[in-house]
């Protein structure tokens, strides 16, 4: 069997091995993570030309790319903010990432952003240079804004459960709903009548060129400055542990990391506040209501920047109760992995609402409905008293249209009415 040339310059390009994952081919993929054998290149081949299936690949060793993914609801979105959109892309340039191949991934609006290399690099080195350069520029990096691909995975000590790189869906698989984006973020027009093969080749000659064009040999040797500020700055909040799911060991990485940055500018405690109790309370298990106060007081005096840029240290006591008790009592954060989940009350709060014995009776309503409810009564009254035979109610109904349309009119709207709110309190008029 012959294959196309495009097809294996992707096998090429792509890892090929352990941490695969495979999803139906719908607009919401529910994705399975494959760990119990390695992806090989048949396999890799028969899923990605299926067109009922999607197929995505992880990281080895050493990559021949890397990327960047950009939810369609991002603020850094090129719909949702262009500026901001080229701000990343200028970013990038300066660490001679200058080539980069934007498609849109799926049908859902999202962007992938590739940077390819002419020769494999190490994989986590590029993955460190790439999250160092975008959080020293700002950047969030973090599920529904920016992903870094391949991530900086947790170092882990015992063999028998190592760590992973995150893994990505495949570019331009069959009715996938993926096209080549400009610079701008917008569909290439002379790629738009494409058919998916005819845009896949499209895109593996732009990967040419971006390997070309970027300059891998300053980027290797950025390459040990980067991950030395990892290492100092970053890995120590990067833990891989079984106790926590992927993603929430990648919030309490996050959260670790954003409490540790602390204050940078004024007008940023609201802001920071509400993350010291979410941290003392999912991953510190603080429920009593003084033990969360003591440590998140204790926590914000410590942390950086606060005694510079925090201008409310004249009440910042007041401001912690009022976090503490609002959380624990609205229930915003639980104690990881605890139940029941957020819910906003609890049931014994909607259910003491609920209780008639407490709840207060609305007497306008009340009144209002006694008095539809005998209005409803004359009516069914009124109607009882026309003629048992139909020629005769028709004879009725010709002499006094108007008025009798309008009443009956008014009988069903009530009825309609008065059947929700009571039940079986009104018997069905027998016409």
């Amino acid at each position: 069997m012959i294959l196309p040339p495009h097809l294996l310059q992707l096998t090429k390009l792509f890892h090929i091995g352990f941490n695969f994952i495979t999803a139906d081919n719908i607009p919401e993929p529910n994705w399975r993570t494959n760990r119990k054998y390695p992806l090989n290149k048949g396999e890799f081949l028969k899923l990605y030309t299926d067109p009922l299936r999607l197929l995505g690949v992880s990281f080895g060793d050493t990559t021949r790319y890397v990327m960047l993914d950009i939810d369609i609801d991002s603020p850094y979105h090129p719909n949702n903010d262009p500026q901001a959109y080229a701000r990343l892309l200028l970013t990038l340039e300066r660490i001679e990432l200058v080539y980069p191949v934007p498609i849109r991934s799926s049908h859902s609006g999202g962007i992938h952003i590739y940077y390819f290399f002419p020769f494999p690099v190490s994989t986590f080195r590029i993955a460190a240079l790439i999250r160092v350069t975008l959080i020293n520029a700002k950047f969030p990096i973090k599920n529904g804004q920016i992903e870094i691909f391949p991530n900086t995975k947790a170092y882990s000590e015992d063999k028998k459960k190592p760590s992973y790189y995150k893994a990505h869906r495949l570019p331009f698989q069959l009715g996938s709903g993926a096209c080549l984006l400009d610079q701008w973020g917008e569909e290439l027009i002379c790629a738009a009548n494409l058919t998916d093969e005819g845009k896949l080749g499209m895109f593996l000659a732009q990967a040419e060129k971006s390997a070309r064009s970027n300059d891998i040999t300053w980027i290797e040797s950025k390459f040990e400055w980067a991950y030395e500020l990892f290492k100092k700055y970053i890995a120590k909040y990067q833990h891989h542990s079984s106790d926590y799911s992927e993603v929430a060991q990648e919030w309490k990485e996050n959260l670790e990391l954003t409490i540790d940055i602390g204050w940078t500018d004024y007008h940023q405690t609201n802001e920071l506040l509400p993350l010291f109790v979410c941290y003392g309370i999912v991953f510190e298990g603080l429920e009593d209501r003084q033990e969360l106060f003591d440590w998140v007081h204790q926590k914000i005096l410590a942390t950086r920047g606060y005694h510079e840029y925090c201008r409310h240290q004249h009440e910042i006591e007041r401001k912690i109760r009022d976090w503490a008790n609002s959380t624990i009592d609205n229930q915003y954060y639980i104690k990881y992995c605890g139940f029941p989940p957020r819910c906003g009350i609890t049931p014994h709060q909607l259910v003491a609402r609920l209780n008639p014995n407490t709840a207060g009776i609305n007497l306008h309503n009340q009144n209002l409905v006694e008095r539809t409810k005998q209005r409803l009564n004359d009516i069914l009254a009124a109607l009882e008293e026309l003629p048992q035979q139909i020629g005769e109610r028709l004879l009725v109904f010709k002499l006094n249209a108007a008025s009798y349309l309008v009443k009956a009119s008014a009988a069903i709207h009530c009825i309609k009415t008065i059947t929700k709110r009571s039940g079986r309190e009104i018997n069905r008029a027998k016409f």
